[in-house]
């Protein structure tokens, strides 16, 4: 093909069209049907089950976003309740796509099921093919860090060193919006020293995972068994019964969009400019996760005027950089105003 010899001759350009290929394959595993069918049963259960409630669907804009959402209790609920409430507000109009741990993705039979309902593998490819294609995603950047942190750590929004969210934002120039969730951190009570368990057990190496879970139920039938308070044969019912999501309320609120390349246009060092994004986004999240409460939807009002409005005058010379962009209108906030 005129214009692409070089990659046809260039190994990591043969790379790049397999990783481009193979992230349109995961993508075309969504069966309309199955997803209809499990969002159906997912919203039904989740808002009696967990009484989840979904607030900020307005926040939304009209093209397609990168939702940044914090994790808890191993990732199950949260996914589940996200899952039910967005085909309860859009069906098949507006399609999103989930980024999945390879973990739960690449299980048996599950993991076909997984994909059907529009969840791929998380991989900087997938997330560019389903953006390119329109979708939302849903990303969870802390991934087991977050989902699996001790459950002394309730409203602690836990990233890491792991910044892919934001350089393909920034990349592809998408708005951010932050998903702030409470309550599915009871869920799953973790146990600390997943980390040091994961160290020992090399689980980065064979399941890419940097924090094992220790789920109280699950950790206490097996020391219960090696006690001898619990028989034998009770190990493995108790072990299964300690994953089950326990019945704990759950909310969650999404926040404006928030527009990085414009609130990092000023940074020259990339470096720099992805760690000033990372802190825009994660700031945002764990100050909303510190501050929502089940029984107080309204806790966020949209940003006062005397900092955000319609356009701003600023002196000559000094650019007007978009930060936050409430759904159909634009918000400008001035470039002396943009926090450090």
């Amino acid at each position: 093909m005129p214009g692409r010899p070089s990659q046809c001759n260039n190994p990591s350009g043969r790379a790049v069209d397999r990783a481009m290929s193979d992230s349109t394959e995961d993508l075309e595993q969504f069966d309309p049907h199955v997803y209809a069918l499990v969002g159906r049963f997912l919203r039904a259960f989740t808002t009696s089950y967990f009484r989840f409630k979904l607030h900020g669907l307005e926040k939304l804009p009209e093209g397609p976003c990168l939702i940044v959402g914090n994790h808890s209790g191993l990732g199950v609920a949260d996914v589940m309740c996200m899952l039910g409430a967005w085909y309860d507000a859009f069906g098949l109009e507006r399609r999103g796509t989930g980024m999945m741990a390879y973990s739960f993705i690449e299980a048996p039979l599950v993991g076909r099921l997984f994909r059907a309902f529009g969840a791929v593998p998380a991989s900087p490819e997938n997330a560019r093919a389903a953006l390119r294609a329109g979708h939302d995603v849903l990303v969870y950047p802390g991934g087991e860090l977050d989902a699996c942190r001790p459950f002394y750590q309730p409203r602690t929004v836990v990233f890491g060193p792991r910044r892919g969210y934001v350089r393909l934002a920034l990349d592809l120039g998408v708005p951010v919006v932050p998903l702030a969730t409470i309550g599915s951190h009871w869920t799953m009570p973790m146990l600390p020293g997943g980390e040091l368990v994961s160290r020992l057990l090399n689980t980065r190496r064979w399941l890419r995972n940097d924090r094992f879970p220790l789920p109280v139920g699950a950790v206490a039938a097996v020391a219960g068994t090696g006690m001898g308070i619990i028989p034998l044969w009770a190990t493995g019912f108790l072990f299964l019964m300690g994953l089950v999501p326990l019945p704990a309320r759950i909310t969650s609120r999404l926040l404006p969009p928030i527009d990085l390349a414009a609130a990092t246009a000023g940074v020259g060092n990339d470096a720099d400019r992805v760690e000033r994004a990372h802190r825009l986004v994660h700031g945002a999240l764990q100050r909303a996760v510190q501050g929502l409460r089940h029984d107080e939807p309204e806790r966020f009002p949209e940003p006062s005027t005397s900092r955000v409005s319609a356009r701003i005058a600023v002196p000559p010379g000094v650019p007007s950089l978009p930060v936050i962009i409430p759904a159909r209108r634009e918000a400008t906030l001035t470039a002396h105003e943009i926090p450090a």
